[in-house]
């Protein structure tokens, strides 16, 4: 099989981490391409690591503009130019993967539709199994007048670490299993310190319970996610617990209020796991998949407790089928993950530990 040319676009450190296990073995014998957008936290930095490991035969840092309605005109005509761009100085691709669908991921695939371009789907965490996934590909004007098939009617596979999981299908794509991520394969995780500078600072998680804060407040939606922390570390002890930071929320609530935080949250919490054993901690939080990713992508078994049913209301896209799918997932993985109903249940599994 001659050497395919294949560019991954990458939003995220977890899509960049995912990325790069594509490029380690499925993408293992091709000339791949990767682009580190700009909604990546530290991604100048990120990106500049990369050229450095020569990992990918090349590496752009791309500026898009988040997704903003007011602004998806002008969005429209930046990507478009960008890509342009990108054809003029690297020519054609024979395979595109992306984990968003996007304005800039629509460009992309109606501008090389004509050049038998393969596109495929790859995991950006909970959401990619989630059957509200194909509703991103058609929301949006751009998407139908662009793509009246949509992204998902031109993709060819869905790269996934797990696809027993998997919640939709869409006729002609193709469920490719990812292989796990290798703890005791140390050269993997050199590699991957490197790309998102990993040092022993990030080492940190040294409190019995983690709370692993999500994007909720960054995104606008009311969370009653302090209040949860306080009433967790009135019944273990303030002292005993420590908050992952999500790494899109600009402000620190915890700290003042006499929690220890994590320092770097720009640092991928799966790259803390590969270097960091969590077998004698309980993971906490309202509804993050974090909670689930020590056992579906590395296999360990750390115990965890999602709160979202002790919320009377849903925050956010946990409200509609996003929450139906993580709620029955929790569920699935008990006792690895426990979904207390009330307060009580969670006191008395607080007190287990």
């Amino acid at each position: 099989m001659s050497e395919r040319r294949v560019i991954i676009l990458c939003n995220s450190a977890y899509q960049l981490l995912t990325a790069i296990q594509l490029r380690l073995t499925i993408y293992k014998q091709d000339h791949v391409d990767v682009l580190v957008s700009n909604q990546m936290s530290r991604s100048c930095e990120i990106a500049d690591n990369l050229k450095q490991i020569s990992l990918f035969n090349s590496v752009r840092h791309i500026l898009t503009n988040r997704r903003d309605y007011r602004n998806r005109f002008f969005e429209t005509l930046h990507d478009l130019a960008l890509i342009h761009q990108l054809h003029r100085e690297s020519g054609d691709f024979d395979v595109f993967c992306t984990a968003n669908i996007s304005v800039f991921s629509i460009l992309f695939v109606r501008f090389y539709q004509k050049r038998r371009l393969e596109v495929n789907i790859y995991e950006d965490g909970m959401v990619t199994y989630c059957r509200c996934f194909e509703h991103f590909d058609r929301a949006g004007i751009v998407a139908r007048l662009l793509l009246p098939h949509g992204v998902l009617g031109q993709t060819k596979h869905i790269y996934i670490f797990n696809p027993e999981l998997l919640e939709w299908h869409v006729k002609g794509v193709t469920p490719i299993a990812i292989p796990k991520i290798d703890s005791d394969n140390h050269e993997t995780v050199k590699m991957l310190n490197q790309a998102f500078g990993y040092d022993n600072s990030a080492a940190e998680y040294d409190r019995p319970y983690l709370f692993m804060e999500e994007s909720f407040y960054a995104d606008g939606y009311p969370v009653p996610d302090v209040e949860l922390v306080e009433r967790i570390g009135s019944a273990v002890g303030k002292n005993n617990v420590m908050i992952k930071l999500h790494p899109r929320n600009g402000v620190d609530r915890f700290s003042r209020l006499g929690y220890k935080v994590s320092s770097n949250s720009a640092i991928p919490w799966e790259l803390i796991l590969l270097n960091q054993s969590m077998q004698d901690k309980t993971l906490l939080s309202i509804s993050s998949s974090s909670l689930l990713q020590p056992y579906l992508l590395l296999g360990q078994e750390v115990r965890s407790i999602a709160l979202l049913n002790l919320l009377s209301e849903k925050p956010g896209n946990m409200s509609g089928e996003l929450g139906n799918f993580m709620l029955a997932l929790f569920e699935r993985l008990s006792p690895i993950c426990i979904t207390p109903h009330t307060e009580q249940e969670l006191y008395e599994l607080l007190r287990e530990k």
